[in-house]
């Protein structure tokens, strides 16, 4: 198990906020995204630090309430959003996925572009930010379309 803290980026005490023990694939699931939203309220990741083997830390500011969108649902499992980002108030829904591991994420969360599945089309999405809603069990990976498009492959 890794221990993973949020500590608020204010020097020189850097106090902490949030402590979790999780495993690796979690940890590493949390630091690949640039926003958290925990209790109602939206922190700015502003860098992550490996203090040791089994430790890191993500230092993040606080930025305001967080907006929620009338489509929001929370996942038994682990969710992944895919939201067309259009301004602060206003992100579609495109497409949205449920998985039993963080390890079948990862992928997703480390990505500069995803093809979101619309009809029997694959949009492609280039990344804007991703966050991590922790009351709804949910990754978003907010993305604009490129433009680029292909037909679905079926296996």
């Amino acid at each position: 198990m890794f221990v993973l803290e949020y500590r608020l980026n204010r020097s020189p005490e850097y106090p902490a906020l949030f402590q979790y023990t999780l495993d690796r694939d979690e940890m590493i699931a949390r630091m690949a995204c640039g926003y958290l939203i925990r209790d109602g309220e939206q922190y700015k990741v502003i860098s992550t630090a490996t203090e040791s083997d089994t430790m890191s830390v993500i230092y993040v500011e606080q930025e305001k309430a967080n907006f929620r969108y009338p489509d929001e649902k929370t996942y038994m499992g682990i969710g992944l959003e895919i939201r067309e980002w259009r301004n602060g108030l206003d992100a579609l829904l495109v497409e949205s996925k449920e998985f039993n591991t963080h390890n079948d994420i990862l992928a997703y969360l480390h990505s500069d572009f995803v093809y979101a599945k619309v009809g029997d089309q694959n949009k492609e999405m280039q990344l804007d930010s991703t966050e991590l809603d922790e009351h709804r069990h949910c990754y978003i990976f907010y993305g604009t379309y490129t433009g680029v498009i292909t037909q679905s492959v079926k296996f």
